[in-house]
């Protein structure tokens, strides 16, 4: 097994894990904050989907989706390629209004631009070395993927957990 295939492995599982999540919810649902200083379904859901745009679109050598597919109007954002979540505030999580459909949908789009990368990735194209522009530091690609899962695994399971609480009960995000 190529080191490409456990990665389409794990991000087709965040995919899954991703549209289970938001099957069914409502509005009122992805917008809740349990705390006025908490992330809601709807941002962690677009933040993930955002930063592995921003990561596997920068490893690919393409423009990101967001900005290039037209997401960032759709979602009625300026298409700055760098609006990827960090550093926003409260009243930028408040402010970002995406239904579950749209959400499912950028994140499809995403999913498919970054498995089409994979599987054409070579051990050599993942051992390549990239600059990580956040700290200015020199990396390789796989362990800059990994790190694209290790968050969108920790947000998604965000994401279950805030569905969870919400329901009241035990909800079906396994």
């Amino acid at each position: 097994m190529a080191s490409s295939d456990i990665l389409i492995q794990a991000f087709e599982a965040v995919r899954r894990r991703f549209d289970q999540t938001l099957q069914d919810v409502t509005p009122e649902q992805l917008a809740h904050r349990p705390d006025p200083e908490a992330n809601s379904i709807a941002w962690l859901g677009w933040h993930l989907t955002r930063w592995q745009d921003t990561q596997v679109s920068s490893f690919a050598g393409r423009d990101q989706a967001w900005v290039s597919d037209g997401w960032a109007a759709k979602f009625g954002r300026n298409p700055d390629p760098r609006d990827t979540g960090i550093g926003h505030t409260s009243s930028d999580v408040a402010g970002l209004q995406a239904t579950a459909q749209l959400l499912l949908d950028y994140h499809a789009a995403v999913s498919q631009r970054t498995l089409a990368y994979l599987k054409h990735a070579s051990d050599a194209e993942l051992e390549r070395e990239v600059v990580n522009q956040l700290r200015g530091t020199t990396d390789i690609v796989r362990n800059r993927l990994v790190g694209v899962l290790s968050d969108n695994f920790q947000h998604v399971g965000q994401m279950a957990y805030l569905r969870g609480l919400l329901a009241g009960e035990h909800w079906g995000g396994h």
